[in-house]
């Protein structure tokens, strides 16, 4: 969990940019999720 205050559809639009900046940058580590 990321610990932000989302509503649902929030919540999975931003999962899509996240899982398409993985896709796209496999090799930098998630840091993303634990700034967040």
């Amino acid at each position: 969990e990321t610990g932000l205050a989302l509503l649902p559809h929030e919540k999975a639009e931003v999962e899509a940019m996240m899982a398409k900046a993985l896709k796209n940058r496999p090799r930098l580590p998630d840091v993303g999720l634990k700034a967040a």
